[in-house]
């Protein structure tokens, strides 16, 4: 399970709209237990439909409580 902020996916689908890309694949990128550095992440590729696959920046996992408002 990856958690983002609402307003990043938002701007991610905007973004993906706006350089003309109808379809994407969403992934999910375990977190690499030997490396601190690389969380878990969700990434895009989106597709131009003429073959070509164009990768997208990536959103990192945001560790929060369910409670974070009352936190």
């Amino acid at each position: 399970m990856v958690i983002v902020k609402t307003t990043d996916l938002l701007k991610m689908a905007q973004d993906i709209l706006d350089g003309g890309y109808e379809y994407v694949e969403i992934n999910e990128v375990e977190a690499d237990k030997t490396d601190p550095e690389l969380p878990a992440c969700i990434s895009f590729d989106a597709y131009d439909g003429h073959g070509v696959c164009v990768d997208f920046y990536e959103l990192e996992h945001l560790d929060i409580s369910p409670t974070y408002k009352e936190d």
